[in-house]
C-alpha cells in the first residue's frame, strides 16, 4: 500500500516525486561485441588508480577516445593474476 501522504518532524511530504535527470558523460566505447567487460575494468581500474582527485575523475569522464589493445592486455594480465592467486589458494 502506497502513502499518500507522510510526515517527518512535522513537516508534510505528499507526492512530491522528482524525475531523475541523467547526464551522459563521454567514456571510451569499444568497437566490437567482446570488449565490454574489459572496457568495464579498465575504466574501473583508471578510476581508482587516479587517487579519487577532483580534477582527474572529471578529466576521465570527459574523454571518448578508444582504449589500446595494450590497456585491454593490461587488464587481462591483472584478471589473469588474480585468479590464478585465488585458485592456487582455494586448491591448497
Amino acid at each position: 500500500m502506497a502513502f499518500k501522504e507522510v510526515v517527518v518532524k512535522g513537516r508534510h511530504f505528499a507526492n512530491r516525486y522528482k524525475t531523475t535527470k541523467w547526464t551522459i558523460c563521454p567514456c571510451p566505447m569499444q568497437a566490437g561485441n567482446v570488449e565490454c567487460s574489459y572496457y568495464v575494468m579498465r575504466f574501473m581500474y583508471d578510476i581508482i588508480s587516479s587517487k579519487t582527485n577532483k580534477n582527474s575523475i572529471t578529466k576521465m569522464f570527459s574523454r571518448d577516445d578508444k582504449y589500446t589493445q595494450a590497456d585491454l592486455d593490461f587488464v587481462k594480465g591483472m584478471w589473469c593474476k588474480a585468479l590464478l592467486r585465488y585458485t592456487s589458494s582455494v586448491l591448497k
